[in-house]
């Protein structure tokens, strides 16, 4: 889940959006979150749960080495960390995202975090918004072409009247059912593909 608040995806393990551990927020991890290719990185770990360097170039189509260099960063920064449960022998290098979150409205930030955390929303923004156009654009075509082209994306906008803590439980369920969706899937089976999905609410007052 991505907001303007908090930046919650990738950091969570078996679970990949909803987290309950907090972990402080540090300039290596606000700075290696700067870089686009380590949050398309994350998004691609986190819905794999673990991964090496090979499998995270697949997905994304880069070379290997290059992958292999960014997750250096995360893992220096305590984004990401070795999973040895999955891996073959000690040298087989297994990746997985640490369980926590980052809150970019954390009070306490120096001025320095402070310009890099609102750089790194500003990102974030941007990423999201460059979803909704390639969403949008994928509407245009799939109503000129039709079912031909097969469901690349959605969009869903609706309004409630709820509490904050009815917002809250109604996330986390949304949550949980993705989790339950993607339990067991084999990123390599076929019709099994890697979705981005944002979800951003707001209330009347803003």
């Amino acid at each position: 889940m991505e907001s303007i608040e908090r930046y919650e995806e990738g950091l969570g393990g078996a679970e990949p959006t909803q987290m309950t551990v907090s972990t402080p927020l540090t300039t290596a991890k606000l700075k290696a979150l700067s870089n686009p290719i380590r949050r398309d990185i994350l998004h691609a770990l986190t819905a794999r749960r673990y991964a090496r360097a090979t499998d995270l170039a697949s997905d994304l189509g880069l070379p290997s080495n290059k992958i292999s260099f960014h997750l250096r960063v995360l893992a220096d920064a305590r984004i990401i960390e070795e999973d040895p449960t999955h891996a073959r022998d000690r040298r087989d290098r297994v990746w997985k995202p640490c369980q926590g979150q980052l809150d970019l409205a954390a009070p306490g930030l120096d001025d320095e975090d402070q310009i890099l955390a609102n750089a790194l929303i500003g990102s974030l923004v941007e990423d999201h918004q460059e979803l909704v156009r390639k969403v949008v654009a994928m509407a245009s075509e799939y109503m000129q072409r039709g079912d031909s082209m097969g469901n690349h994306g959605t969009f869903m906008q609706t309004s409630l009247r709820l509490t904050e803590s009815q917002l809250e439980t109604a996330m986390k369920h949304f949550t949980d059912t993705l989790k339950i969706a993607s339990e067991g899937n084999d990123p390599s089976d076929d019709g099994v593909r890697l979705w981005r999905i944002d979800l951003i609410a707001g209330d009347d007052t803003l």
